[in-house]
């Protein structure tokens, strides 16, 4: 006689199990109210050739410390996790999220950016010279740890080195006047 098919032994279709996948986060999530194993459903899935549920991407930021920053916007935070916990109330394995996402946004945000020596706008550096970024001959970016500003590490056309502290809305919206 063999082993039963799952379909025979729980009495679910294919559309079935596609729709609980689809309206649940996980994939206990959709075992479960299926009434069945994790494994079974991956079995299942694997039988009738199911595709792969899409990832749960959230839109903006999200957790303890975000909905803390939100309610909380000019308050400037500490240089240790422990103390950012401790200010916001969460875990500090949630505010060492919370930075990790900040950083990979702003970085998202750099990358959105054509190549400033290709432009010239004039950013002021720690020095307080202004300077135009088509000067630049070579630079790197890198995201600040704890305020989540950009540092850009600029090496001029005469090899100067400056640095240059800023946001990338900040250089968006000096791109911006720029065209204007």
């Amino acid at each position: 006689m063999g082993r039963r098919k799952l379909a025979d032994k729980y009495s679910l279709t294919p559309q079935v199990v596609a729709g609980a996948m689809n309206k649940s986060r996980t994939m206990v999530q959709a075992a479960h109210s299926l009434g069945i194993s994790v494994r079974a459903l991956y079995y299942y899935r694997k039988q009738y050739a199911l595709p792969k549920r899409e990832r749960f991407v959230p839109t903006g930021h999200y957790g303890c410390v975000a909905t803390w920053v939100k309610a909380h916007p000019s308050v400037v935070f500490p240089r240790w996790t422990k103390a950012i916990a401790k200010l916001t109330g969460c875990s500090k394995d949630s505010v060492a999220t919370y930075l990790y996402r900040r950083r990979k946004q702003e970085l998202a945000k750099l990358h959105a950016l054509p190549d400033l020596r290709r432009h010239y706008i004039l950013v002021t550096t720690t020095q307080r010279k202004r300077v135009p970024t088509a000067w630049f001959r070579t630079y790197d970016v890198f995201v600040d740890h704890w305020s989540f500003k950009l540092k850009i590490a600029a090496t001029l056309k005469n090899d100067i080195k400056v640095k240059v502290f800023t946001t990338a809305d900040a250089l968006r919206k000096l791109l911006t006047e720029e065209k204007v």
